[in-house]
């Protein structure tokens, strides 16, 4: 949680040098922001989803759907090498360790940008 607030002070102070640096009148970089926070919300959520394997059994029936309406039948290389690919912990660790360092440094940026047009828009009001 410390970290979480560090970066996400550090991406605040950020959008304000940005501001200073391009030149945005206040309007623009209240939009721009809550734009892009709006935006890293939405990519966080659905690596939220994606994490807990929310959609799984609904993307799994689709699955066994297509099969029976566009039977395609596989090589048995292609099924044991497919096996392999679902049983490697080592690449499951990866993908696992990625997705958590993708969602905290979204997050950090929605939750940055969001506050940081927060604390404009009552600036400009």
């Amino acid at each position: 949680m410390k970290r979480f607030f560090i970066l996400t002070s550090a991406l605040s102070m950020l959008w304000g040098g940005i501001m200073l640096l391009l030149n945005w009148t206040l309007t623009e970089w209240i939009n721009y922001t809550f734009l892009f926070g709006l935006a890293a919300a939405i990519i966080s959520a659905c690596i939220n989803i994606w994490q807990t394997r929310f959609l799984n059994m609904f993307t799994r029936g689709f699955r066994s759907l297509g099969r029976f309406i566009i039977p395609m039948n596989k090589s048995r290389s292609l099924e044991r090498s497919n096996q392999q690919l679902a049983d490697d912990a080592n690449l499951n660790q990866f993908k696992e360790k990625i997705a958590q360092v993708l969602f905290f440094s979204i997050g950090s940026l929605a939750a940055s940008s969001i506050f940081v047009s927060i604390i404009g828009l009552i600036i400009y009001y």
